[in-house]
């Protein structure tokens, strides 16, 4: 049996051995708790990444169409119209008549169209007016055209009908 005077003895070192264990348990637990808390934040982290690129993307976008808006500036019908006579006096061709027809809208941008009838003394000088609206900065396409000249035999004094349009951004 055991004796009293070796539980004595050995009392101090069986404490000291159940604290430890304690302590060992204790440990273990917020190691786990700890474990699984650092998983989760890994997989946060993971989340805010890939929300972090989709943000930089989106902003990557908006650069674009605030470069787009730049590209395409939003004009009204008459500062349209003294637009294209300036051009027509630049390419010496006689502007008739500017009307502004139905525009479009067509996703994140507006198609307003003009019906436009010139005068051109040769064909040199309508190439140039074209030339110049579809090269300036206000972004003009001619959709269609309609040349009538008043003498077969005379070439000189053209008269031309221009279906043209303008883009502009939408905006919201």
């Amino acid at each position: 049996m055991i004796k009293i005077e070796q539980v004595d003895r050995y009392k101090n070192l069986i404490v000291n051995i159940a604290i430890i264990i304690a302590a060992l348990i204790i440990a273990h637990n917020i190691y786990n708790a700890n474990l699984v808390a650092g998983t989760t934040l890994k997989t946060k982290i993971g989340e805010e990444e890939k929300k972090n690129l989709e943000l930089e993307k989106i902003g990557g976008m908006e650069k674009k169409i605030t470069a787009y808006k730049k590209l395409f500036p939003g004009k009204e019908a008459g500062a349209v119209m003294n637009d294209i006579v300036g051009i027509a006096k630049i390419s010496k061709v006689e502007v008739l008549s500017v009307k502004p027809l139905q525009g479009e809208i067509r996703g994140d941008y507006l198609k307003n169209s003009f019906s436009v009838s010139v005068n051109a003394s040769n064909y040199d000088d309508l190439a140039k007016f074209i030339n110049a609206l579809e090269t300036s900065r206000s972004f003009y396409m001619i959709d269609g055209m309609d040349i009538n000249r008043k003498d077969v035999q005379d070439t000189s004094k053209l008269t031309v009908n221009l279906r043209m349009s303008s883009i502009t951004a939408k905006v919201k």
